[in-house]
């Protein structure tokens, strides 16, 4: 028996549990951007009122390095990273708020086809995800040892520790019930193609991150990398029983970069252990492919595996 023998109905194909005329994904797609919108633009006004500097850094995508990060105060430093994950994270509230309302099914469609949220599935996925990035550790070191350094603050560190383990998690979670919550079921409403629900979201999810500060500093090989992990975080949910295992890694991910190894240029500034200045793709990119291939032989096979043989 397999773990999907316990749910009849796949993840992606969850959107028929409630009301799924075309239209409703039409309007729901509309007023999930315009949402947004206005939550990026009311984040900027804000900004502007009480942390110009922040604004100003933000907006010039980090291209004068960690220096000008660290010439910020404490405050508009964190200002400008908090800035950043609301915003991306604001798709969350309004998504599972149409889900609810306007297609009739439960929010818990968008998270697992599971009777409920497979926790142990998500922290084994965030676990094995977090311990491969901390691997990459000495590769960075040994390939770019002029670039690494420690840049360890306590008392900025101690600031931005508890904002990062809030915010993250809700940047992340906004992002992955979006694009492989609402988005993967709403393509799926339309077609059962393995490769067009994959691609399709995929696609849509690196190219809304083109737009990022690495792109611009790393060209095609930052893109290269945003298309690896989104193939693979949309390849999870397509053949898991949900999102536990896309969550987990985007969210070590997120948080490794957050908390560990910051670099620069980048559109997640925080304060963090270890920093490199300048940003090299191709060593990125290749760290990236590795953790990937290690996460799912480790993670989702082995933990697939461990369901099946469980099972009566």
């Amino acid at each position: 028996m397999t773990e999907n023998d316990h749910t009849p109905t796949p993840f992606p194909d969850l959107w028929r549990a409630g009301r799924n005329e075309w239209w409703r994904f039409a309007l729901s797609v509309v007023l999930i951007v315009a949402s947004y919108g206005a939550a990026v633009s009311g984040l900027v006004l804000a900004l502007l009122a009480v942390a110009p500097e922040a604004v100003a850094y933000i907006g010039n995508g980090d291209a004068a390095g960690h220096a000008a990060w660290r010439r910020l105060s404490d405050r508009d430093a964190l200002l400008s990273l908090a800035a950043i994950l609301v915003a991306n994270g604001s798709v969350l509230p309004i998504t599972v708020l149409l889900v609810r309302l306007l297609h009739k099914r439960r929010a818990r469609t968008l998270l697992t086809a599971a009777p409920r949220f497979r926790t142990a599935h998500f922290i084994a996925s965030f676990a094995v995800a977090f311990g491969l990035s901390l691997a990459t550790l000495p590769l960075f070191y040994l390939t770019t040892p002029e670039r690494i350094a420690v840049s360890f603050d306590p008392a900025r560190f101690a600031l931005f520790l508890p904002f990062v383990l809030i915010l993250v998690p809700f940047q992340v979670a906004g992002e992955e019930v979006f694009f492989r919550g609402y988005v993967l079921q709403s393509v799926s409403r339309f077609t059962s193609s393995f490769a067009v629900r994959l691609t399709f979201v995929s696609i849509l999810f690196a190219v809304l991150h083109f737009a990022n500060t690495e792109v611009g500093a790393g060209g095609l090989w930052a893109m290269a990398e945003y298309v690896v992990i989104a193939f693979y975080l949309t390849y999870l949910a397509l053949r898991g029983v949900g999102l536990e295992h896309a969550l987990g890694l985007h969210m070590a991910t997120n948080l490794f970069t957050t908390t560990v190894l910051g670099y620069s240029p980048t559109s997640l500034p925080a304060s963090t252990v270890f920093f490199i200045e300048g940003f090299e793709p191709r060593l990125s990119l290749a760290s990236t492919v590795a953790i990937c291939a290690a996460h799912y032989l480790i993670a989702f096979r082995l933990l697939r595996a461990r369901s099946a043989a469980a099972s009566p």
